[in-house]
């Protein structure tokens, strides 16, 4: 076992080591030749700038940053100024969905109004009967804390998508 791991171990650096080899080998081809070093440079005149050349250039160069960024400026503002527009449109948007479903929210309490009134018309009326002289008056009816209609308003007010199916009644659960 020992020789076997040696031998897979110096497998793997000689794989290593070709390959590094081959690498510098083609970089070296790829490379383009030097030109021959010249002897000796021959002395040459270099006309000397005038001091105002480079000012000028680098004035140039100020201006054509400047101009670049005021170029950008002027195009972020303006997309800036689109986003506005669009949030705004959105905004107008949003305001007029929300007065739209007000109306409709309102619209629908006029309608179970109306579905409840008829139906609280048209409910029978139970016909007292006479009292007799002999039994003790009853006790006044009890009042509850709230109204059928207060009972309806508060079923679709829980649930403003719902609708009535007939009016409501007061339930003892005693």
């Amino acid at each position: 076992m020992p020789q076997r791991s040696t031998l897979l171990i110096s497998a793997a650096i000689t794989v290593f080591l070709l390959v590094v080899i081959g690498g510098v080998a083609a970089r070296i081809a790829s490379q383009p030749a030097a030109p021959p070093v010249a002897a000796a440079p021959s002395p040459t005149f270099v006309p000397q700038a005038s001091p105002t050349e480079p000012q000028a250039d680098l004035a140039a160069q100020i201006a054509a940053r400047e101009a670049d960024y005021q170029q950008r400026l002027a195009e972020a503002n303006a997309r800036i100024q689109q986003s506005n527009e669009q949030l705004d449109q959105a905004y107008q948007k949003q305001a007029d969905l929300a007065a739209a479903l007000d109306q409709s929210y309102a619209q629908q309490k006029a309608l179970a109004k109306q579905i409840a009134a008829p139906a609280r018309a048209a409910a029978p009326t139970a016909v007292p009967a006479p009292p007799a002289p002999t039994t003790p008056p009853a006790p006044p009816a009890p009042t509850y804390a709230i109204s059928p209609d207060q009972a309806a308003a508060i079923a679709l007010g829980a649930a403003p998508s719902a609708q009535l199916t007939r009016a409501p009644e007061l339930v003892n659960f005693e």
